[in-house]
């Protein structure tokens, strides 16, 4: 167990804006992200990687050794991890970071599932029922800390509609100054800090790219997470 604090990870289901909220928290200059480079310095594809995916990839003892050695390089800033697949280890991130905090980002599910299927980035899901399934597997794995106090939800809609409003509420979950917002909301307008990333964030578009009968499956099959999404503020 570490006792290392000032340290958060960015959780979610892929394509709800975890890389979105990540590119505006590290424009906060005293916040140091956390990248697969901290974990692997000599591998020419680490460079470009945000997600370090280490509870998966990595002993807890290289874990450890990694995060306090960033914490002695950068000792007044606050750290930053973000990798969605972390959010089936939740538990096991606090057994070894007992201080740590969480954001959350949960996104409209069918604009989440679109997304899954029609981005060229890579492959998320190759048919809409397997893109539910893993909607719902996430969600599930994530609910259980909705009501933690380590955890802060944050929807992408109401961050694209009220952008510096909700990114204050983060920057004061993490105790961090909202003086630099107006910057942190500028450096990220239209644009992804990730090479090759490219952030269109429309919040309905997933209109005109599910046909009617897709929507309604997504409706009937999630029903139960729409209701959750639909009553977080």
């Amino acid at each position: 167990m570490s006792q290392l604090n000032k340290i958060a990870f960015i959780i979610g289901v892929p394509r709800s804006g975890t890389t979105w909220l990540w590119g505006l928290l590290t424009s906060h200059p005293y916040v140091e992200p956390i990248v697969k480079y901290d974990f692997e310095p000599n591998s020419p594809h680490s460079i470009n990687d945000s997600e370090t995916a280490a509870f998966s990839r990595y002993s807890t003892e290289k874990i450890i050794e990694v995060f306090n050695t960033k914490r002695i390089e950068y000792p007044t800033k606050y750290l930053l991890e973000k990798t969605p697949i972390h959010s089936f280890v939740i538990k096991k991130i606090l057994s070894i970071f007992p201080k740590a905090k969480f954001l959350h980002i949960i996104r409209d599910p069918k604009a989440v599932i679109s997304s899954m299927l029609n981005t060229s980035f890579t492959t998320f899901a190759s048919n809409i029922e397997e893109a539910v399934n893993k909607y719902r597997n996430y969600i599930n794995a994530i609910s259980p800390f909705l009501n933690d106090q380590r955890v802060h939800t944050l929807k992408y809609e109401d961050l694209k509609k009220k952008p510096q409003y909700e990114i204050n509420k983060v920057l004061k979950f993490l105790h961090l100054s909202d003086e630099y917002s107006t910057i942190m909301i500028k450096e990220n307008e239209n644009k992804s800090k990730i090479p090759h990333i490219f952030r269109i964030g429309k919040i309905d578009s997933y209109k005109a790219d599910l046909s009617e009968s897709e929507i309604k499956y997504i409706e009937k099959n999630l029903f139960d997470i729409i209701r959750i999404y639909k009553s977080l503020s």
